[in-house]
């Protein structure tokens, strides 16, 4: 029986293969995988208990949205692929979705051209993580920008096309009472959809 231990820092996904290796190319292979357990990292005392956990991080998905639109949608009853074909669970996870049209299809309209979703942190909270990954909804040559704000100034944005691999984020949230992440709508015709998948995403005390 072999015992590993293997430090999982910093992994969005973690994916076990049992691989065949054989001379002629024949016959099974059967592995037990027993007793696998996954460990959170430590807090600053150098202990981790389910108590700390709960009340030191929590997910965006169950803090409550005080202002939200229509195109962004949490994801909590299957997993979503990006466009690499990396998989992402739903436990915490959200897709935002913006739509564009030409100026003469909408009349300059333009309320579909952004998503956003805001969170009242009330200064509570020193660190935002997550992973923004474009999803493989997204066809379209379209690009968009992911922008996150605190008390209405800008923190970070990230430029989104098909070809954007995903992108881990760890921003500081020290003293910001009001958080915005926006998804904007980018294109030389205005034309198609942007589909992004923000994943455990999470605001730390």
């Amino acid at each position: 029986p072999i015992e590993f231990e293997i430090d999982l820092k910093g992994v969005d996904v973690l994916k076990i293969n049992l691989v065949f290796r054989a001379a002629d190319g024949t016959g099974d292979v059967y592995v037990l995988l027993a007793d696998g357990i996954l460990t959170k990292s430590a807090g600053s005392s150098g202990v981790s208990t389910d108590e700390d956990e709960k009340t030191s991080v929590t997910a965006l998905t169950d803090m409550k949205m005080t202002n939200v639109n229509d195109h962004v949608e949490v994801i909590d009853d299957h997993t979503r692929n990006d466009i690499f074909g990396n998989i992402y669970a739903p436990a915490n996870l959200m897709e935002f979705e913006t739509y564009g049209e030409s100026v003469w299809g909408n009349h300059g309209y333009e309320e579909d051209r952004s998503a956003f979703t805001e969170y009242h942190l009330g200064g509570e909270y020193t660190r935002l993580t997550g992973t923004i990954a474009v999803s493989d909804k997204m066809v379209d040559d379209t690009s968009g920008k992911i922008v996150i704000l605190g008390d209405d100034t800008e923190i970070a944005q990230y430029d989104i096309t098909k070809k954007t691999e995903p992108i881990s984020v760890d921003l500081d949230l020290t003293g910001v009472a009001w958080l915005r992440i926006e998804l904007r709508f980018y294109s030389d015709d205005g034309n198609g959809h942007v589909y992004v998948l923000l994943s455990d995403f999470e605001a730390h005390k």
